[in-house]
């Protein structure tokens, strides 16, 4: 997968990038290349959810979406760089 210029980032595969922050709550999102539940080869978008306000803190990894291309993958981790969703 090749990298991408987005927001002034290079964008690459399987990298988290913060897209939001409301103090001890932080969202993270990246994109992967992998299969999908057939076994054809997709492009994963995922987020995850990181919050160290309480005494143990957690980690969710949520949003899975899979895309066939690797565009379109980008465009929409680029979103959610842009809005924070």
């Amino acid at each position: 997968m090749s990298a991408t210029t987005i927001n002034r980032i290079e964008v690459g595969v399987n990298t988290w990038y913060q897209i939001h922050t409301n103090g001890a709550g932080t969202t993270f999102a990246r994109i992967y290349q992998g299969q999908d539940a057939d076994g054809f080869g997709c492009f994963w978008f995922e987020k995850m959810s990181v919050d160290t306000g309480t005494p143990m803190g957690y980690a969710e990894i949520f949003g899975h979406e899979d895309f066939t291309s690797e565009i379109s993958a980008q465009e929409r981790l680029n979103a959610a760089i842009r809005s924070g969703i």
